[in-house]
């Protein structure tokens, strides 16, 4: 209840800045999940594929995932948005498994990832908008032994360009189109198919353009509760023109990531709700990398709104359970592997949205 009362603080606190500053806050949310995922690792047949319960051993990855967003309309700035948006996973890998066994029990290792954007849009016409951002994704490994955090990697990247939003056949479709420059070091690769460390000085930049479409919507709504559907694809292209370590020109690349999941909400009764979603990714870097992504996540909580100053505050603790998620990848010039976990999730969402 006390880090409840103190995010609802924080929030009405932020609420209050923008307003004093004539500028408008139109919405800002804070939000914590748990997460655990399980695996077959125990005993003389254990092969990583299968449930094999919630056993100690069997556990695998273990994060704490924090996200912090929201967005403020620049009133005395040509009415112009400011999005920001920071996730921090905090990661502890445990159990390593080489697909047969395991080979080394307990912690092996703890890693942070920090994902933030900050950008600007404005808006051109009823349907398309102009969106400037800037994103950082910077990647940290804990020593086991001294206890000391560094920096492993650190991607940057700008972007510009509009953003099309149309309903085409009854159905909700966004396309955006971005000229891109990054930079990035060490072990990130900002969706380029090699990353830093296979460059002399373990950095490299180059440029690149994005077009990622979405689509979505309502299939059937009724007393039962709602049918929905969401995919994208995500297409982006990256070029540094740089020589690697090795002495090879490195060449430019496609990323892919593919996207589609099919979603049932009960009815809500008494702010609870349940949800089950089916979803499916597939990413690639082609001739490089592939992987395909299958699973089910089933979906339990409460959603409480109340007023408060100009907006309302909205509340939303919440427990997942998914059952089933197959991973399948290869690199090229290696065999395919396959795995299979299962994880739990538990959370608290708080939001504070404008009238």
């Amino acid at each position: 209840m006390k880090k409840l009362l103190g995010l609802l603080t924080l929030i009405l606190a932020v609420s209050g800045f923008a307003e004093a500053d004539q500028d408008v806050l139109k919405n800002i949310n804070i939000s914590t999940e748990y997460r655990q995922n399980y695996q077959d690792k125990t005993g003389d047949d254990a092969n990583g594929i299968g449930f094999a319960g919630f056993k100690k051993n069997n556990r695998g990855r273990t994060r704490v995932r924090s996200i912090f967003s929201g967005k403020i309309g620049l009133v005395d700035e040509g009415d112009w948005d400011l999005t920001f948006s920071t996730r921090w996973d905090k990661d502890q890998n445990r159990n390593r498994f080489n697909g047969q066994k395991i080979t080394q029990y307990g912690t092996f290792r703890k890693a942070d990832r920090i994902y933030s954007k900050l950008g600007l849009e404005k808006k051109l016409s009823d349907d398309v908008k102009l969106k400037i951002r800037w994103q950082n994704d910077t990647y940290r490994n804990k020593n086991l032994v001294t206890k000391e955090t560094s920096t492993t990697g650190i991607g940057n990247e700008f972007a510009i360009g509009p953003t099309f939003n149309r309903k085409v056949w009854g159905q909700n479709v966004t396309l955006a189109v971005e000229g891109v420059y990054f930079g990035f070091k060490g072990n990130r690769r900002g969706e380029y198919y090699l990353s830093g460390n296979d460059f002399k000085g373990s950095k490299v930049n180059g440029w690149g353009l994005n077009a990622d479409l979405e689509v979505s919507n309502n299939i059937k709504k009724g007393e039962w509760g709602s049918l929905d559907y969401y995919t994208y694809f995500t297409n982006h292209y990256r070029d540094t023109n740089k020589t690697q370590k090795n002495g090879k020109k490195a060449k430019p690349s496609v990323y892919q990531d593919y996207y589609a999941n099919l979603s049932y909400t009960t009815p809500s009764v008494a702010g609870i709700y349940g949800k089950v979603v089916l979803e499916n990714e597939f990413e690639r870097y082609p001739r490089y990398y592939w992987e395909n992504m299958l699973g089910v996540i089933t979906e339990a909580g409460y959603k409480k709104s109340f007023g408060a100053g100009e907006g309302k505050v909205s509340v939303n603790p919440f427990v997942k359970y998914r059952p089933y998620y197959r991973d399948s990848y290869k690199e090229s010039g290696s065999n395919r592997k396959t795995t299979e976990t299962e994880e739990v999730r538990f959370g608290l969402s708080v939001g504070y949205s404008v009238n």
